[in-house]
């Protein structure tokens, strides 16, 4: 049996929340969806053999951390930026605690499911395990797995960019975003240019974040809200930013909503020099740091998404035939699910239970029938 799942933005806690509570709700989730494929056609339960889960990217967000405050990012080379990633990591799962737990646990005993009774229905008695495979890959806010030896020699769990089973093949899929391409085959550790949602995501969302934290009032309302804004889609960013300033002003007041907007301006203008000195990779024909700025700096009262942000468009996916491309990046407009597949072709859209909004989290969802492309995101 096969699961694919996405964007579980798991963090440090430093900044935004470290989803402990949701991803405790979601490893139930994935239980039960392995429990339901016992279930056969003529609708007798017999337990699966084993499981695979493929977290298909963005399963942490490590670049939405305090850690990147000061001189050292998450693109730079050498032992000091390596020792910075390696400690983002390192409390990342140490914050997610519970879930990091159950998944590890998961990979040495196997996932427990009840056994199936005579009747062809699962037992009320002891319960059976299924072996479980994990699968790990790189998204554009988790691309340094491959440095982490814990999790590349730990047995069952895989790491990488893609998978495939010779039916689906996986993968995040950023490598469609110009936002956030990244060159395939490039080797961890190397210094390298930023992407445009590298730059955006440490050098303006994390000092913009910090400024309010520091300030103290809309703090709150801005850490719950951060999973979100550090997840969206640049058309996306400006709305989001208004419509906090909006719900600060109604909770705390003119005065704290002025300090949120002004605040976010003047970010937005040291990210646009940081980024004419330190240029970010897009994957586009122009240069689009000048329009990017603009963009943000409106605050949502552009109205519809510039022209820049249409040009930055994520590209169509590739089509694979006889099998089904499955991608996690991004759609935060859709509701969380895992995709799950059986090996008789049979699959099925197991829902997760929904954040407050914005969301940071969605996954596997519709088919496009004509093309043989399952939409992870």
């Amino acid at each position: 049996m096969l699961v694919v799942t996405s964007n579980w933005a798991f963090t440090d806690g430093s900044l935004a929340p470290p989803q402990r509570r949701t991803a405790g709700n979601w490893l139930s989730e994935v239980r039960r969806a392995i429990i339901r494929g016992g279930r056969s056609r003529d609708g007798r339960y017999q337990p699966v053999s084993e499981a695979t889960l493929v977290l298909a990217g963005d399963t942490c967000d490590w670049l939405t951390s305090r850690v990147w405050s000061g001189r050292d990012r998450p693109w730079h080379g050498g032992p000091r930026a390596r020792q910075a990633r390696l400690r983002v990591a390192a409390e990342t799962f140490h914050a997610a605690g519970p879930a990091t737990a159950t998944i590890l646990r998961w990979l040495r005993r196997g996932v427990p499911v009840p056994a199936a009774d005579r009747r062809g229905l699962p037992s009320f008695g002891p319960e059976i395990t299924v072996p479980l495979r994990v699968v790990l890959l790189a998204g554009d806010r988790d691309g340094w797995w491959a440095e982490l030896p814990a999790a590349t020699d730990r047995a069952g769990l895989h790491v990488g960019e893609s998978w495939s089973d010779g039916r689906h093949d996986v993968r995040h899929g950023h490598d469609l975003d110009p936002t956030a391409h990244r060159p395939c085959g490039e080797r961890p550790g190397r210094p390298r240019s930023p992407t445009l949602r590298e730059s955006l995501a440490v050098d303006l969302i994390v000092p913009f974040a910090l400024d309010v934290q520091a300030d103290g009032a809309a703090w709150p309302r801005l850490r719950s809200w951060l999973p979100g804004l550090a997840a969206a889609s640049l058309p996306a960013v400006p709305g989001i930013v208004q419509r906090l300033v909006e719900t600060v002003a109604r909770e705390q007041g003119t005065a704290a909503a002025r300090a949120v907007a002004d605040g976010w301006r003047r970010r937005v203008a040291a990210w646009h020099r940081i980024a004419r000195r330190e240029p970010p990779v897009a994957e586009a024909a122009f240069d689009p740091v000048d329009a990017v700025a603009a963009w943000l700096a409106a605050g949502g009262s552009g109205g519809r998404p510039s022209e820049v942000c249409e040009r930055l468009s994520p590209f169509p996916p590739e089509s694979h035939p006889g099998g089904a491309v499955m991608l996690g990046h991004p759609a935060a407009d859709r509701p969380p699910a895992l995709d799950c597949r059986l090996p008789d072709g049979r699959g099925w859209r197991e829902p997760l239970d929904p954040e407050p909004l914005p969301s940071p989290v969605v996954t596997v969802g519709r088919i496009i029938r004509s093309e043989g492309i399952i939409d992870a995101a």
